[in-house]
């Protein structure tokens, strides 16, 4: 294969949106899973400006679908073969892209990059920093990647991170413990002898009390619920 133009790059981003209306899903031998694997095995680096371009040109909720597609080939190149500069660009518009509540959507775009020992992570710890419960476990997760792969900045930064991971743990298990005992549970046998109409009141309250406050999973609930009336 040549060197892909813009227009094709742009091609290839739209058959990776498309879905085949008779495929009924994103399965194999469908085009849209061809245009996929092709992004997998692109390794031509001078793609990473023809991307920068287009995700530029894409601004906006509008261009939302365009950049994110963009990102995924953007990622598979630097997993490829690192370039800091690149890199530098990816956490600088992940920077933009990310909001309160919502880099479980994005940090797939950082994994599995081997950056360099001095590679500053800086911008994604100040992701870490300003965003919730769930965005510093997500963070927490990528920067622990980079700090077994040596990066100095993450290695240095991991300990501080646990330790507000750990914090913020803590006081989702204080917030469901302050329930449970409201709706008079302090043990397991309490709980299973809950009446219905009393079990239903209690978990609108964990509901919205700890799920929706804290945005953990019924499954983690459950889990740390389990943990509290050992």
């Amino acid at each position: 294969m040549g060197i892909m133009t813009k227009e094709a790059v742009l091609d290839l981003i739209d058959r990776m949106r498309t879905s085949d209306p008779k495929a009924n899903g994103f399965y194999e031998g469908t085009a849209q899973w061809a245009a996929w694997q092709e992004a997998r095995n692109l390794t031509d680096m001078s793609l990473l400006q023809v991307l920068e371009d287009i995700i530029c040109e894409h601004p906006g909720a509008e261009g939302t679908d365009v950049r994110k597609t963009a990102y995924f080939i953007y990622h598979k190149l630097l997993v490829h073969r690192f370039n800091e500069a690149g890199f530098d660009f990816l956490l600088g518009q992940l920077d933009k892209e990310i909001t309160k509540g919502n880099a479980i959507w994005w940090v797939d775009y950082l994994e599995d990059i081997d950056i360099q020992p001095e590679t500053p992570v800086h911008t994604l710890l100040s992701i870490a920093m300003r965003g919730d419960k769930d965005d510093l476990k997500w963070i927490s997760r990528i920067i622990e990647e980079y700090a077994e792969k040596g990066n100095i900045e993450s290695r240095n930064a991991l300990p501080a991170l646990k330790e507000r991971l750990k914090a913020a743990s803590k006081t989702v298990r204080q917030a469901i413990a302050y329930i449970l005992k409201e709706h008079g549970v302090v043990s397991k046998t309490d709980m299973q002898r809950l009446p219905d109409e009393d079990g239903a009141l209690l978990y609108e309250a964990l509901k919205a009390g700890v799920m929706e406050e804290y945005g953990i999973s019924h499954k983690w609930l459950d889990k740390l619920i389990g943990e509290i009336l050992k």
